[in-house]
């Protein structure tokens, strides 16, 4: 009998059963085979926020590779100062797996190019959709718990990366574009 479409009126009943929100119905007849309005490829180019199993909201755009610097601080008492020579060139990836969002990254000396550090860590916090705070992790062996926060915004990221334990210890500034935005 050749191909055949599902009827319309079955993939409707699908989203239906399934209470599919309007992005995912439009996925499921793409799929079926059924045209598209013109009013669909304006949704799908909106991204909209993205709700996780833990049920924090943040801004899809965030998700992705990123590269950049960062700056080692010392805490004065009149504010945050830079450690002449301690900055580091840092790699990440900010990503959603099974309905959470994690971060991996490394560090390396900026003159160098030496590891200084592995990092990973789970979302925790979201503010405004594109604040997020991190629990993160330094290499594995460390156990070391330190907390990142991350604003992301136009395919850059800016934040401050500083020990969970005692914030005077270390404090990184740093600032970043997303890898396929360089």
């Amino acid at each position: 009998m050749g191909v055949n479409k599902i009827p319309y009126k079955v993939v409707r009943d699908i989203c239906s059963i399934l209470k599919l929100d309007k992005r995912q119905q439009v996925r499921v007849f793409a799929l079926a085979g059924y045209p598209l309005p013109a009013w669909v490829e304006e949704l799908l180019s909106t991204p909209s926020p993205i709700v996780g199993e833990d049920g924090l909201v943040f801004d899809p755009s965030i998700i992705g590779h990123y590269v950049g610097e960062s700056q080692e601080q010392h805490a004065t008492a009149e504010g945050n100062k830079p450690i002449p020579g301690a900055e580091n060139i840092k790699r990440f990836a900010i990503e959603r797996v099974q309905g959470w969002v994690r971060i991996t990254g490394r560090s390396f000396h900026k003159t160098t190019e030496k590891r200084v550090s592995t990092w990973h860590g789970r979302l925790w916090k979201v503010e405004n959709g594109n604040i997020l705070s991190f629990a993160i992790e330094l290499d594995t062996d460390s156990r070391e718990l330190c907390t990142l926060l991350v604003t992301c915004q136009n395919g850059e990221a800016e934040g401050w990366f500083y020990s969970g334990r005692d914030y005077r210890r270390f404090i990184y500034e740093f600032w970043a574009k997303k890898a396929d935005s360089l």
